[in-house]
């Protein structure tokens, strides 16, 4: 797959990447204004932590059946701060 690669960042309705721009944001036709298209923004802007998060949980989640239930429950634990993190960027908590 071939994308610009992260961090994207969102700013003032811009989704930076790279050496330049990814998107501009705007919000066409809604009740909801400016607030739904920075809310689209940050979405954009958090898709390649999206895809990395959900790439590590596909990984670290593949249990061979050696694990112990401690090491299991360490990785699980894991793998849900790491989409915490994500979440709350496309939240824009972070």
């Amino acid at each position: 797959m071939n994308y610009t690669p992260g961090p994207w960042i969102y700013e003032d309705g811009d989704v930076l990447g790279g050496p330049g721009g990814i998107a501009c944001v705007v919000p066409l036709n809604s009740m909801n204004g400016a607030e739904e298209g920075k809310a689209n923004a940050r979405l954009i802007a958090a898709a390649p932590e999206l895809l990395e998060a959900l790439n590590e949980a596909f990984e670290e989640l593949n249990f061979d059946g050696t694990y112990t239930a401690e090491e299991m429950t360490r990785t699980i634990a894991a793998v849900r701060a790491r989409m915490a993190q994500a979440i709350a960027k496309v939240e824009g908590k972070r």
